[in-house]
């Protein structure tokens, strides 16, 4: 399971996704299924495109790596097209899988598969998006809270999205990763800014916790 959300701000964009990935054993009865750590948002060498992936991450990554070879000279109002087509000739019925496409620009685009390759989309997005589990309960913080801000405040929200979407989806999520638009290229938090912000969303989260319920501060 993935959460993943892409927002627009004033001055960037800014990409967020948990970090766990799932493996499950080939064989049926075979094994047991384990996680593991990694990275799911792809920047490409020259730091102008940044992708998010979810769903089948093998087929995502198929179509990010894609994106980035052929898309950095498509004119902006070819990209939608261009997506669909190199998506839809990635899936070819196979598994499904999504990419949130970031661009210097600062346009964001979404793709989508479903049904084994059978419904196909990408959309340009005009403010925020969520992909993976995105039904899970911690969309409502972007929905509520996503305005047109600067990177710096976009990147307190994406973090507590991200964070409490582990808190919902009991244990299929985990970790964090950001990557935002700094004016001049997609840059990586390091390993230690990601676990700074995830710990500032944990505080956040048992502070707001206390104020709604009026729990003591001993008492969580």
């Amino acid at each position: 399971m993935t959460m993943q959300v892409g927002m627009i701000g004033t001055n960037g964009v800014v990409l967020a996704s948990d970090t766990r990935y799932t493996v499950s054993p080939l064989i049926s009865n075979g094994g047991v299924r384990h996680h593991y750590g990694g990275f799911k948002i792809k920047v490409d060498p020259t730091e102008q495109i940044a992708i998010a992936c979810a769903g089948d991450m093998p087929t995502a990554k198929q179509i990010a790596d894609r994106i980035i070879a052929e898309l950095m000279h498509i004119p902006p109002q070819d990209r939608e097209r261009r997506i669909w087509e190199i998506g839809s000739a990635v899936i070819a019925n196979r598994f499904d899988a999504e990419c949130i496409v970031a661009f210097s620009d600062l346009r964001l685009y979404l793709f989508q598969s479903a049904n084994g390759g059978r419904d196909v989309q990408c959309i340009e997005i005009i403010d925020s998006i969520h992909a993976g589990d995105n039904i899970n309960a911690a969309t409502f913080w972007t929905t509520r809270y996503c305005k047109r801000l600067p990177i710096k405040r976009l990147l307190r929200l994406a973090a507590v999205v991200i964070i409490e979407a582990n808190k919902v989806a009991s244990g299929g999520i985990k970790g964090l990763e950001m990557v935002y638009w700094n004016g001049t290229k997609y840059q990586r938090l390091s390993k230690k800014e990601n676990r700074d912000w995830e710990a500032k969303a944990r505080l956040w989260d048992k502070q707001i916790g206390r104020f709604i319920l009026g729990y003591r501060k001993d008492a969580l």
